[in-house]
């Protein structure tokens, strides 16, 4: 009874992350969509992520609109 229990829970375990995996492919395809309009938009030739930069201005940063926009675009994220 408890191998049942047990095979049950890492079943459920394994269909939560897939589920999991899903979305977050979802919404990185997103932002990729997003990132790429907005590049075009604004005329900017490079997109570097902020965790790679050492110094940079701080007006450069565009997280903050790229989220908004994200927001506003993906309201939802069906866990099928």
């Amino acid at each position: 009874e408890f191998e049942i229990y047990s095979e049950e829970g890492k079943n459920k375990i394994k269909f939560l992350e897939s589920k999991k995996n899903n979305a977050m492919t979802e919404i990185l395809s997103q932002i990729n969509l997003i990132l790429s309009k907005y590049s075009e938009e604004n005329k900017l030739t490079f997109i570097i992520d902020q965790k790679n930069i050492v110094i940079g201005e701080t007006n450069l940063n565009i997280t903050k609109k790229i989220i908004k926009i994200l927001d506003s675009q993906l309201k939802k994220i069906s866990l099928k």
